[in-house]
């Protein structure tokens, strides 16, 4: 038996939906901001096995992605897996702290980041 798994990210920018093992978002022209690619440890798994599986986004110099907990002027990331796999809650390394001019605080990743879960 094989499984399948898409991602649907839904990013906080007007009508922008992707559903793709690998998405390009935040796009200025024809330049994305960050690459979005879909992983996961094995190609196959059998019934009762597990799986690891996860979104890396690579992002570009200046840009970043929010944290779980995305703190005072941001929107968490989302990422939704849809397919025939229950993916259990994403696992969130620890952020980094980014300080806008003023007291607004932000909490998330730059250059690149690896979400994952287990299913």
């Amino acid at each position: 038996m094989r499984a399948s798994l898409t991602l649907l990210l839904l990013l906080h920018a007007p009508g922008l939906a992707l559903a793709a093992p690998r998405a390009e978002a935040a796009l200025d022209g024809d330049d994305p901001r960050a690459v979005v690619t879909l992983l996961a440890d094995r190609e196959a798994v059998a019934p009762g096995e597990r799986v690891r599986v996860g979104v890396r986004f690579e992002l570009d110099p200046g840009w970043h992605v929010y944290w779980r907990n995305p703190g005072q002027a941001a929107f968490a990331t989302s990422v939704i897996f849809e397919g025939d796999l229950a993916v259990g809650p994403l696992r969130w390394p620890a952020p980094h702290r980014f300080e806008a001019p003023g007291p607004i605080v932000t909490y998330g990743y730059g250059e690149q980041v690896l979400l994952f879960a287990e299913a």
